[in-house]
């Protein structure tokens, strides 16, 4: 009687591929090259030389409980321990990997090595990079087994993805970034990235408006409206009639003018 060869399902054959390949050093350090190149050209921010390496502690936190199906309800809260974590120290912060600012508690600097890190801290691609940039290789190729074995492999088509919203939240939360820097990395990013493709196409087009110099006259009504596009860091995750962007002094002038729907279809950027 003939028996079909046995053929190994593709998920398990591709999981027996990934440890074959992760067991060697050799390969895992080509592949971490490889990503450093990809991680520069898009512009993704890398540690400088001086940021210290911390073990860091957040305040605790209250969180709401859910009471008998009425919702989320303020009247009952737990209060739960502070997140914990390893991250660089730049400019007195600590960033998580999702690229907020930590509210900290205490900050301790730690060794570069597996004996003073925590083995959870080290399931993150992107920390990975940037140990290896610094040139810890053996903490970074610690690094990128375990957040390929949790996440799977990160890759140049990966790293354009979070360096599309990398650089999208630099438009209205990083006023310090040129917006000509913004659009260069947004740029060759959407052009590699497969997912958003539409929507990527859309920003870099609002943003080259954006950039595009006014000939509107000084004191003019075009020109007041054409300011607003500098007004930053006011609508992250608030409407319109967020205080910052109504307490914005350009943002008063056309008020006072009467200009504000005008001013508000207008402001497509910063």
């Amino acid at each position: 009687m003939y028996m079909p060869p046995r053929v190994l399902p593709m998920n398990l054959l591709f999981a027996v591929l990934s440890c074959v390949l992760l067991a060697s050093d050799d390969f895992c350090f080509a592949y971490l090259d490889r990503l450093l190149i990809a991680y520069r050209e898009y512009g993704l921010p890398l540690p400088p030389p001086e940021a210290k390496l911390m073990r860091y502690e957040c305040k605790p936190r209250l969180n709401a409980i859910p009471l008998g199906g009425a919702g989320w309800r303020g009247d009952k809260q737990q209060l739960l321990p502070g997140r914990t974590g390893t991250a660089f120290l730049i400019d007195g912060t600590i960033t998580n990997r999702w690229g907020e600012i930590e509210t900290v508690a205490s900050v301790t600097p730690v060794k570069p090595d597996l004996t003073s890190i925590s083995e959870k801290d080290l399931d993150w691609s992107h920390f990975a990079i940037q140990l290896y940039d610094r040139g810890w290789k053996q903490l970074a190729l610690a690094s990128f087994r375990k957040s390929t074995r949790l996440c799977g492999w990160e890759t140049d088509v990966s790293l354009a993805y979070d360096a599309f919203w990398y650089w999208r939240e630099r438009i209205h939360n990083d006023p310090k970034v040129p917006l000509a820097n913004i659009a260069k990395y947004l740029k060759r990013a959407v052009s590699r990235n497969r997912h958003d493709v539409e929507f990527g196409r859309e920003i870099l087009q609002s943003l080259e408006l954006t950039m595009t110099p006014s000939k509107a006259l000084p004191g003019s009504d075009e020109a007041l409206i054409d300011d607003i596009v500098n007004v930053c860091d006011v609508m992250r995750f608030a409407g319109a009639w967020d205080w910052g962007l109504r307490s914005d002094p350009r943002y008063r002038a056309i008020v006072r003018r009467g200009l504000h729907d005008r001013a508000f279809a207008s402001r497509t950027s910063r």
